[in-house]
């Protein structure tokens, strides 16, 4: 009779069981930190014993890091496209801006009798998506603040 984690169904194995009836499976994760120097043979030590079982596994700091790194690497190396993407379009829009002005001056002396009609900047409709756009960032800023004040500093790391 095998339990799950357990390796022979002892005493102590069955009393867990009791007492914990919801846990499913007495599976266990150890932590191995040991002297730097000493790293490469204690790793192929356990290299060795986890490699004839299938029901352990070995997960090493080093994996974390390459994982890490490629996260990274992944995420800030799409900044210099997103960087290449806004500067095109801000080309484009610059270029679409000029030729507009050009089509609205000719539209504008063809209409009024010669006569070229001023363009008026939207001072007001501008001042209002600033107004806004600064509201929105400041009642956000204030959510944020008193979201984080409740949590604790575990759950935020956690986050």
């Amino acid at each position: 009779m095998k339990e799950a984690g357990c390796r022979q169904p002892t005493d102590d194995c069955l009393h867990s069981k009791k007492i914990y009836p919801e846990i499913k499976s007495f599976d266990y994760s150890w932590s191995i930190v040991n002297d730097p120097q000493k790293a490469e043979p204690v790793e192929s030590r356990i290299k060795e014993l986890v490699s004839g079982r299938s029901n352990l596994g070995m997960d090493t700091i080093a994996t974390h890091i390459e994982y890490e790194k490629m996260q990274s690497s992944i995420i800030f190396g799409s900044r210099p496209a997103l960087s290449w993407l806004i500067f095109l379009f801000g080309v484009v829009n610059l270029i679409n801006t000029t030729l507009s002005m050009a089509v609205c001056a000719e539209v504008s002396k063809k209409s009024f009798a010669g006569a070229v009609v001023p363009y008026q900047f939207p001072f007001l409709q501008m001042g209002l998506f600033l107004l806004v756009l600064f509201g929105m960032e400041a009642v956000l800023s204030v959510w944020m603040v008193r979201r984080q004040k409740k949590q604790s500093l575990a759950e935020q790391i956690r986050a």
